[in-house]
């Protein structure tokens, strides 16, 4: 079973979070990190294009912020399969399906940030491709608890399983 930890960006959860929220949602990711594998554990981080403009040429360009793109630092890093998305979807990355593809995996459990956004779109993606894909609640975040809840109750309606963060064996 591989494991993808989504957007667990310091640009997230450091700005767009409460610290307890943001330290919840870390310790609950931590505990599944340690419970995986560390062959199978992902990361996919959302790139941030900046909009550049100045007084000599190029005029306009776009660059990547790169402080937007870190890893919180609290976040626990057992690998370095860390693959870079610039679409909401994560499946949309080709080196992860490469990745994925070329690992056989076939179950894969997907936990982080925005319930509603990103892993919504992820996890709806991920099984239209044939996975077996599974989310843990207690290691996703919303924009809100309601808001999460509400994802959820979404994605189970549309196959998408259900861990509890008992449930994981260390295998």
């Amino acid at each position: 079973m591989f494991l993808i930890i989504l957007d667990v960006q310091e640009y997230y959860t450091l700005n767009q979070m409460t610290d307890s929220s943001s330290l919840v949602l870390v310790n609950a990711v931590n505990e599944v990190i340690e419970n995986i594998d560390i062959n199978q554990v992902v990361y996919v981080t959302r790139v941030h294009q900046v909009l550049n403009l100045s007084f000599s040429r190029p005029l306009i360009y776009t660059s990547h912020d790169t402080l937007a793109m870190r890893q919180d630092s609290r976040l626990k890093i057992v690998n370095d399969r860390i693959f870079q998305r610039e679409n909401p979807d994560a499946f949309a990355c080709k080196a992860l399906t490469n990745f994925l593809e070329q690992n056989h995996a076939t179950e894969i459990i997907i936990v982080g940030l925005r319930a509603e956004e990103f892993l919504y779109q992820s996890l709806i993606s991920g099984k239209e491709l044939g996975y077996e894909i599974f989310m843990i609640p207690e290691a996703i975040a919303g924009k809100s608890h309601k808001r999460k809840d509400k994802a959820i109750l979404k994605l189970q309606e549309k196959g998408i399983k259900l861990l509890k963060m008992p449930s994981l064996i260390q295998e």
